[in-house]
């Protein structure tokens, strides 16, 4: 090989991986920025109740571009399984609905600004919050257990009851059939035995139908808060979900210029981590709901030539 072309060679090399060195540099800064403003945005536009905006962390895949990883508290599992009772629409009426104590007041957002140190960057909401969230889930599904309990308590109840009415009706007929063959005195002793029997009998049936009724009203009432409580978590997600599509395109349509340094051919990402649990679904496992952005898209919508809606919709979104 020449000489010549060999030090040409590693002299480009050098150059190379020093510019792309700076690029990385660059985009860090850019995607620290975006972050810091991102986690502002979704602090102050998170409901107090329902799913709540924990952090948010992000990251680069050169050639592909940026990723946001959103933490909520469906990302710790928390997927309201209580008894909302009459109060479905937030965790205030359940506060209401049980009379737990007042919520800790919200957190202050802090100061962000764009000279943080670090590239990855994570907001977490009030621990006395979350703790107090946690409680009123603890408290809540204590109740639901009670409930089942005592379903399951009726039950047993009407099984034993049923029990005694068949020995009942086994006395009866034994003594209907001795009656058969009985002389005068003792026919009349066995007579009073029957109809003695089957006004036990009687009762007995009367306690099954009340137990009985009892259990349905408790399975009927049971099957209306899971309805409920259905009905309450897709308005909790769809709320949040509102909240949370607005409040990205609207940053990245205000702020997305910020960018400059990831090509138009790059994307911007959102991952809505462990959000949603898919029933249909072997794994345990919750799952994923991604956005994908063009930078492309992003950069039409500051310069005012789409809107934040027109965004969102050019957007790709899927689970995963």
């Amino acid at each position: 090989m020449n000489k010549s072309f060999l030090v040409i060679s590693i002299i480009a090399s050098l150059s190379f991986g020093t510019q792309a060195e700076e690029n990385l540099k660059a985009v860090y800064k850019d995607a620290q920025i975006m972050q810091n403003i991102l986690t502002t945005s979704l602090k102050q536009n998170t409901r107090k109740e329902g799913i709540r905006f924990r952090k948010i962390e992000s990251g680069y895949l050169a050639g592909q571009g940026l990723l946001f990883d959103v933490y909520t508290s469906s990302s710790r599992n928390m997927h309201f399984s209580f008894d909302l009772g009459t109060m479905v629409q937030s965790i205030e009426g359940m506060v209401e609905a049980f009379d737990f104590p007042p919520a800790p007041p919200a957190p202050t957002v802090p100061d962000l600004t764009s000279d943080s140190e670090n590239f990855v960057f994570s907001f977490e909401v009030d621990e006395d919050m979350e703790d107090y969230i946690e409680e009123v889930q603890e408290r809540t599904r204590e109740v639901m257990r009670e409930q089942r309990e005592r379903r399951r308590e009726l039950q047993e109840r009407e099984r034993d009851l049923n029990w005694e009415a068949r020995e009942y009706e086994r006395r009866v007929r034994d003594m209907e059939f001795e009656m058969r063959h009985a002389e005068k005195e003792r026919k009349k002793e066995l007579e009073k035995g029957v109809k003695e029997v089957k006004a036990e009998l009687e009762k007995l049936e009367a306690k099954k139908a009340e137990y009985a009724k009892k259990a349905k009203q408790l399975a009927e009432e049971e099957e209306k808060r899971q309805a409920k409580l259905e009905e309450a978590k897709n308005q909790m997600t769809n709320r949040f979900l509102a909240d949370f599509e607005a409040t990205i395109a609207d940053t990245l349509c205000d702020y997305g210029s910020g960018l400059k340094s990831l090509p138009d051919t790059e994307k911007v990402n959102f991952i809505l981590k462990d959000f949603v649990r898919d029933d249909n679904r072997r794994s345990d496992k919750d799952i994923d709901k991604i956005y994908v952005f063009n930078l492309k898209d992003v950069k039409q919508c500051v310069q005012e030539k789409i809107s934040p809606n027109d965004l969102l919709t050019k957007a790709q979104t899927y689970m995963f």
